[in-house]
């Protein structure tokens, strides 16, 4: 019974990060480039060999979400990685480091993740 308890943990663990795949789907086509070149390991076709570095860099993104954002999709959006949020409607500003840009893209009221055009949120 142990054995059984222990093994529904590891796929529970396992399986509670970010669909990259699927969120990646959320962002608009500039969005998909920046995130590849600073991921370049999720491009790779090759399993041997070095992999390149992941490079993390704060981006200022726009999303849009499926209705108003209330108070605990704020909370959810904080969660998952989105800082210094502006919300206005069904849209929202945030500062997103590129490593938990897939955290935020995954929640399931954002359906969509754009870069903000003109603005850099700097480097971490």
């Amino acid at each position: 019974m142990p054995y059984v308890i222990a093994l529904l943990l590891v796929a529970f663990l396992v399986g509670c990060g970010p669909n990259k795949e699927l969120a990646s789907e959320k962002f608009d086509p500039p969005l998909k480039e920046r995130v590849a070149l600073l991921n370049p390991s999720m491009e790779a076709d090759s399993l041997e060999g070095d992999t390149p570095e992941e490079v993390v860099e704060d981006l200022m993104v726009v999303g849009t979400c499926d209705t108003t954002i209330n108070g605990a999709m704020r909370n959810d959006l904080e969660s998952s990685g989105a800082q210094n949020l502006v919300m206005k409607g069904r849209e929202f500003t945030a500062k997103v480091s590129s490593d938990r840009i897939y955290d935020v893209a995954d929640l399931e009221f954002v359906r969509e993740l754009r870069l903000q055009k003109g603005k850099k949120a700097g480097k971490k």
